[in-house]
């Protein structure tokens, strides 16, 4: 029985460590129905002095068409962050 639990606890580390691997691989980056990353709408929200996705979406167009970037564009204005390995809810 301890034997039985020993590997399962292995083979759900292992399986942990694959999932951490994929998380680093994959970045979502920016907006892909705009082709605007994180980075370019951080940008411009710093040189136009914008505090919200509303003020962003009147200077450029963004999170306007399928809106799966909308809560990334949310934690970037909250955070500053550009990349992230994660999903995030709505």
């Amino acid at each position: 029985m301890v034997i039985r639990s020993i590997s399962l606890i292995r083979v759900h580390f292992q399986k942990f460590k694959k999932i951490q691997k994929m998380e680093k691989d994959f970045a979502i980056t920016k907006c892909i129905c705009f082709d605007t990353t994180f980075e370019e709408m951080k940008k411009i929200m710093k040189e136009n002095d914008l505090k919200s996705l509303e003020e962003l979406r009147e200077v450029k167009t963004v999170a306007a068409n399928c809106k799966l970037c909308v809560p990334y564009i949310l934690k970037m204005i909250e955070t500053g962050e550009t990349k992230f390995n994660i999903i995030l809810d709505n």
